[in-house]
């Protein structure tokens, strides 16, 4: 199964790009809740051997393996870590460029793109399994609407801020509640022995599913779908924009100056279309989907609306970019681990590379220590009240730094110096 796209165009990496636009989804997840088809009933084996056999009518679940497969993009999307098997295979960051051989597990979605994007000598299907499609029950698709429509009126209204994170909350837990897994091992503590986890067996694992079939009210299956649709959602615009994509996460694009804007257009005519079809044909108010703010604008789930403009960019991979705001004209950053006050320590952009550090006086950035053979100690507060310590265990809170980099192959793989690269930046 594939997972959420964040990545970066390797051809563009490690430099500083000017005019860069930033696309988002509004409200990704819920969009495709609510106009996308989900599977609706158990799971069951077929013996799918072909693209053509595929029904439309139909979800799949399906163990794929390809053979001699290579991307036809500068970005690639396959996940290495992802495969049950690979040989052979050249990566870039992580994302499957070529292989001798992988297997994977796909759902219909994520292979009817995957088999559009790469060239393969051969594939095989060795497992599959359907269910029907339909919409999520009319109730649910409401209650999500109703969310999203409280979370608008709210939005920016003073006097409201609390009733507005409540709703935002509420909305954006809705995709989180299918794929929350209340099937966990079993910790216990006693004062002999501590703590200690009691793994389950698969006669358990069993029983506890058929007990969550019974009594849970959203399926796994719901949050594998909505994550497989909104990546399509993204994908399918990032493919005809190839060659001008720096940047994607998720739901956004980071685009160089000179894109089609063509294919954002389409793709929100595509979306007003798909709301008017649901609308249609669940019967419900069409207005639910494009609720207006305090200052009587629209604002329709799933389009694509640019939501920045940058004078320069620069990423260094997978959650690690920053940018100056033509808006304000200072540096900004997305780095995983490192707090946006980190920006302070960048001079210019020209300092977001390997090796730069993060210093704590401008993250404040801690690290928590455990300590599990705490000898006793005495302690005095602030007060000068003094008191020994017999805890056995502790933890506590050091001041630390984060050093940019990147692994070993993807240095390689993006350097002026690659042989690949420099085909790439022919083409």
């Amino acid at each position: 199964m594939l997972v959420g796209y964040t990545h970066a165009n390797w051809t563009k990496a490690d430099e500083i790009i000017k005019d860069v636009t930033s696309y988002d989804f509004t409200s990704s997840y819920p969009y495709v809740m609510t106009t996308c088809k989900f599977p609706a009933t158990k799971f069951r084996k077929c013996y799918i051997r072909n693209v053509s056999q595929f029904l439309d009518c139909f979800a799949y679940l399906i163990v794929v393996r390809f053979k001699n497969i290579k991307s036809k993009y500068f970005n690639n999307f396959i996940s290495q870590s992802k495969c049950r098997h690979i040989s052979k295979g050249r990566y870039d960051n992580g994302r499957v460029i070529e292989a001798e051989e992988l297997e994977i597990v796909l759902t219909d979605v994520d292979f009817k793109f995957l088999v559009s994007v790469y060239d393969y000598d051969e594939l095989e299907i060795l497992e599959s399994y359907f269910s029907k499609y339909d919409y999520l029950p009319k109730q649910f698709i409401e209650f999500i609407l109703k969310k999203y429509i409280n979370k608008t009126e709210f939005k920016n209204v003073k006097g409201k801020e609390v009733e507005y994170m409540l709703e935002k909350n509420k909305f954006n837990s809705l995709y989180g509640m299918s794929v929350t897994n209340n099937i966990k091992d079993t910790v216990i503590y006693d004062n002999e022995t501590g703590w200690r986890e009691e793994k389950l067996s698969n006669e358990e694992i069993i029983n506890l599913l058929e007990k969550e079939e019974k009594q849970a009210f959203l399926s796994f299956a719901y949050g594998v779908w909505v994550t497989a649709w909104a990546r399509n959602n993204l994908l399918k615009c990032l493919v005809q924009l190839d060659d001008k994509v720096i940047y994607a996460d998720t739901d956004s694009l980071k685009l160089q100056k000179g894109f089609n804007i063509d294919v954002i257009n389409n793709y929100n005519k595509e979306v007003i279309e798909k709301i008017k079809k649901v609308s249609t044909e669940l019967d419900i108010d069409i207005t639910k989907f494009s609720p207006k703010d305090k200052k009587g604008n629209p604002h329709c789930l799933g389009l694509f609306d640019k939501d920045g403009e940058y004078s320069e960019f620069v990423t260094q991979g997978a959650k690690k970019y920053a940018y100056i705001d033509k808006k304000d004209n200072e540096i900004h950053i997305t780095v995983s681990g490192v707090p946006k006050s980190g920006a302070k320590g960048l001079k210019s952009l020209k300092d977001f590379k390997d090796d730069f550090v993060f210093e704590h006086k401008y993250t404040n950035k801690n690290l928590l220590i455990y300590n599990d053979e705490m000898p006793e100690f005495s302690l005095t507060d602030y007060k000068g009240k003094k008191f020994k310590v017999l805890d056995k265990y502790g933890c506590c809170l050091v001041p630390t730094t984060y050093e940019l980099g990147k692994a070993e192959e993807y240095v390689d793989l993006i350097s002026n110096d690659s042989s690949e690269r420099a085909i790439y930046r022919e083409v």
